[in-house]
């Protein structure tokens, strides 16, 4: 680069923390960096206009990088996920606009379905109420059931899925049945897993784990219906996206114990002040946490950094989520 980019990332604070090395990578081919370093939540729709109006690259996580922002920055040439999810991108807007969209779809794959394990465990075993009963003086033995032998049900055999299929089968001696729109046979075959309809999957899961995008088709797709098609002594978790379930028929469907229990660590509102969801006791509840590892912060750091640097040298980045854009553009392999 022969000119002075300008760079600005907004992004949990693990991105400084954990991916310096990424920042140092955009300095270093002549990106000046601004960051919003945000703990707590995204900046406001004002807010973040205002720090990337004369940005050329920006690497985001939760702010909306919508139709607005895209018309109101001149110089913007990509703007980044630091992530997997574009439910905040309006990449239509984007292409029109000539502005590369790019991601990081597999950097954190493993994190998330170690961490959905993880609360499958925790939900089961009722690890949280033992934590607690502990720190307030008690000391009563909480029983659940073993994952041994049992149905686990993953809507969204992607990436992610078929990590956590893997271990559930391989690990915990589960077994696994799925649904997905675009049924991987090759893979399901391999590991003995079952394809079925969504309903089917609900009725016969001892656990349903979500792992699709947050899509118009999958906004919502788990509420009242679908809830009452559960066993009563079924989990549901939810590391994908929190429009996916109707949080006010779910808080029902726990209230009523039409399902034994719920892990969320992702919400319709985040942070999700004021959910009724968070004063049940058969919910477990994280921050939205579960791609984030020291290690799959720098694996999706390292990417964004690339794709800016390459988009601002006038080649395509690793990940480009609009192709169409191309048609506007020239970038060269």
């Amino acid at each position: 680069m022969n000119e002075k980019f300008k760079v600005f990332i907004s992004v949990p604070l693990s991105f400084k923390e954990y991916c310096q090395g990424a920042i140092e990578m955009l300095e270093r081919n002549g990106c000046m960096v601004d960051g919003n370093w945000w703990v707590n939540g995204a900046l406001s729709s004002d807010k973040f206009l205002e720090r990337i109006k004369d940005v050329d690259a920006c690497i985001v996580g939760l702010e909306k990088v919508d139709r607005e922002v895209l018309m109101n920055t001149p110089k913007l040439k990509i703007a980044c996920k630091f992530g997997v999810g574009l439910d905040n991108f309006d990449c239509e807007a984007a292409t029109e606009r000539g502005v590369v969209v790019a991601n990081a779809p597999i950097f954190n794959c493993d994190a998330v379905a170690e961490f959905t394990i993880g609360l499958m465990l925790a939900l089961v075993r009722q690890v949280v109420q033992s934590h607690q009963e502990l720190k307030m003086g008690g000391f009563r033995a909480f029983i659940g059931p073993e994952l041994l032998g049992k149905t686990l049900g993953i809507i969204g055999l992607g990436n992610i899925g078929k990590r956590v299929a893997r271990i559930a089968i391989w690990g915990l001696k589960m077994k696994v049945i799925a649904y997905d729109i675009a049924p991987d046979k090759s893979f399901a075959a391999q590991n003995g897993i079952t394809y079925d309809t969504l309903d089917g999957v609900l009725r016969e899961s001892d656990i349903v784990s979500l792992h699709v995008p947050l899509t118009p088709v999958t906004r919502g797709m788990i509420g009242k219906e679908e809830l009452n098609l559960m066993k009563n002594s079924a989990y549901l978790i939810n590391t994908a996206r929190g429009a996916v379930v109707k949080e006010d028929d779910l808080y029902i469907a726990l209230r009523k114990k039409k399902i034994a229990g719920a892990a969320l660590d992702v919400w319709s509102r985040e942070p999700p002040v004021g959910s009724r969801l968070l004063e049940l006791p058969n919910v477990i509840t994280t921050t939205h946490s579960a791609g984030s590892t020291y290690e799959s912060c720098a694996r999706q750091a390292r990417v964004c950094a690339e794709s800016v640097i390459r988009v601002l040298n006038g080649r395509k980045p690793p990940f480009i989520v609009n192709p169409d854009v191309l048609n506007k553009i020239t970038l060269r392999d």
